[in-house]
């Protein structure tokens, strides 16, 4: 009995020591990000910048004609990732992924995993 009670006050003992020391950090946390805010905003000073005109049409893009050879070289990327063979693909648009950052590792393989899901729901029989 008397181990028992001994574990039980330890349980609780370190137990409350960690949450203690959680809300500690909570509130340093707060506090150092509301004096962070309250420094950035006196800081600031309100500026006259007068924004530069928008393209009436956001989804234009430079055109430019791929040569048979890229757009075959892409379909059959496309088609070697998916297995599947590229008369089940039509190309509508190619964007180029240099201007963008990397992604990781797992933001490509849920595309993927979306990629084959559509493809074998359409597959089935499905329709868009």
């Amino acid at each position: 009995m008397d181990n028992l009670s001994l574990g039980l006050s330890l349980t609780v003992t370190g137990m409350g020591t960690v949450f203690f020391i959680l809300l500690l950090l909570q509130l340093f946390m707060t506090g150092e990000a509301w004096l962070l805010s309250t420094r950035s905003s006196k800081t600031q000073e309100p500026t006259n910048i007068q924004p530069e005109p928008v393209s009436q049409t956001p989804g234009e893009v430079e055109t430019q004609k791929l040569s048979p050879q890229v757009i075959a070289a892409i379909m059959g990327a496309i088609a070697c990732h998916t297995g599947r063979p590229t008369r089940n693909f039509r190309l509508v648009s190619v964007r180029k992924a240099a201007e963008r950052q990397a992604s990781a590792v797992w933001s490509f393989q849920g595309r993927t995993d979306l990629i084959n899901t559509r493809s074998s729901f359409y597959a089935k029989g499905g329709t868009k």
